[in-house]
C-alpha cells in the first residue's frame, strides 16, 4: 500500500511539474492594430496583416520572453546510437539513424537500442 501511495504522489508531482512549465511561458503582448500573434522557435511575435501591408514586431515584454528563451532550451540534441556488441557499424540515412551488421552472407539494419532517448528526440526534434 505504501508502494502505491508513492508512486501516486510521484507521478501527480511529475504532470505538476509539466503543467509549470508549460504555464511559464509569457503571454505576447501587442498594442495597436494587430491580426495575429505568431509564434515560432525564437519566441512569439505580434503581426499585421492588411491590403498590399504586411507588419512584423516584437511583443512589447520583450523581457519576459528574453528570460522565457534563455531559460528554455531550444530543441532536444540528437541522441548517440547505441547498439549491441553485434553490430558491426551505425548507418543513418534520410530515414533515419540504424545500427547495422555487415556479414559475409548477411546484412541486416535495426533501430538504435536506446529507444527512449530516440523517443524523446523524435517528439521534440522542433
Amino acid at each position: 500500500m505504501k508502494i502505491l501511495l508513492t508512486l501516486c504522489l510521484i507521478s501527480s508531482i511529475h504532470a505538476i511539474n509539466q503543467v509549470d512549465t508549460f504555464l511559464r511561458r509569457p503571454t505576447c503582448v501587442c498594442t495597436g492594430k494587430i491580426t495575429a500573434i505568431m509564434h515560432d522557435i525564437n519566441g512569439a511575435y505580434c503581426m499585421y496583416y492588411g491590403t498590399g501591408v504586411y507588419r512584423k514586431w516584437e511583443c512589447e515584454n520583450t523581457e519576459d520572453w528574453d528570460q522565457f528563451l534563455r531559460s528554455t532550451p531550444r530543441r532536444v540534441a540528437e541522441p548517440t546510437c547505441q547498439c549491441t556488441s553485434t553490430a558491426t557499424g551505425i548507418m543513418q540515412d534520410e530515414t533515419g539513424t540504424y545500427c547495422v551488421y555487415n556479414g559475409v552472407d548477411k546484412r541486416t539494419r535495426w533501430e538504435c537500442e536506446n529507444t527512449e532517448e530516440w523517443d524523446l528526440y523524435k517528439r521534440n526534434r522542433y
